[in-house]
């Protein structure tokens, strides 16, 4: 016991192990907060950044593209190409432009948005759905206007995403420790692994570490065209297996803790001015005489 108590205390608070978890659980709250701040603001960055290089350029593209007179009045989008339409893609977003109904086609890119003269339709490998436009909406969609419009809001859009993006994170994160606490905090009183309320928490924030690291690595490597749409959706279910796994094997990094039961105070020879301890130790038979009573 004593020993997985030490190896447990030499741990080093690193939230990537089991023993790690253990270790960085029994740090403060702050330490958790702090570490949850740092991996959102990295989680945001990569999730913006590759909007921002990937699919930005392809919608700036498709807006400069556009007729010189189009605006959306009435629920309906005039004038728009109808003999050639405007396509702009790459492996990730593809925008089509179409005077056309039912023009969406072929899915050629991981999403697609297709704008017709009455509807926007967003398509993926999993379905499209439609929206069709506000009837009381008016915008002036020529490039002369969107251009200059984009270029003074980009900025200021770029911060609310990352923002947005990150207070999304913080509040999800503590949603779910708040969820899996009494879970864990059930595990540990039956095996016997006690370690506080305080402790079981933050156990219970530390194990989405691991989960949210993978996640930003799998945007990361989408992002470089390392990993298909597929392997993406497929690391954002593992993400969330992955914390009830390190769950699992940070409460078996806990050291049992055996039950305790009150201790027996041994009574003196109530006809000696010694206790009994203290005459077991001199070796002398507390029953026998003492060179007082001789």
């Amino acid at each position: 016991m004593e020993q997985e108590d030490q190896a447990t205390s030499r741990a080093l608070p690193i939230p990537l192990t089991f023993s790690g978890i253990v270790a960085f659980s029994a740090r403060s709250t702050s330490w958790l907060l702090l570490s949850w701040v740092c991996i959102a603001a990295f989680a945001a960055t990569s999730t913006v950044g590759f909007l921002h290089s990937r699919w930005i350029p392809i919608i700036e593209k498709t807006a400069e593209s556009l007729p010189s007179t189009s605006m959306l009045e009435g629920g309906r989008i005039d004038p728009l190409p109808t003999e050639s339409p405007i396509q702009n893609q790459n492996g990730f977003l593809s925008v089509v432009v179409s005077g056309l109904t039912q023009s969406h086609g072929n899915l050629t890119s991981d999403f697609q948005i297709t704008i017709e003269p009455t509807e926007i339709r967003f398509s993926s490998l999993f379905g499209s759905v439609a929206r069709a436009y506000p009837a009381d909406a008016t915008v002036d969609l020529a490039p002369a206007f969107l251009k200059p419009w984009w270029k003074s809001r980009k900025p200021l859009v770029t911060v609310g995403a990352f923002t947005s993006l990150m207070t999304s994170l913080l509040a999800t994160w503590t949603l779910l420790a708040t969820i899996y606490f009494l879970p864990i905090l059930f595990l540990t009183y039956c095996t016997h692994r006690r370690i506080g309320l305080g402790k079981t928490w933050r156990l219970a924030g530390s194990i989405l570490i691991p989960g949210a690291l993978i996640m930003t690595l799998a945007i990361i490597l989408y992002g470089f065209q390392l990993l298909s749409i597929l392997g993406l959706m497929a690391a954002t279910a593992l993400h969330l297996i992955v914390a009830w796994i390190y769950a699992i094997g940070s409460i078996r990094a806990i050291p049992r803790r055996s039950p305790s039961f009150p201790s027996v105070p041994v009574k003196g020879n109530p006809f000696s001015g010694e206790t009994a301890s203290e005459k077991i130790k001199r070796g002398s038979n507390p029953f026998g005489t003492t060179n007082d009573d001789s």
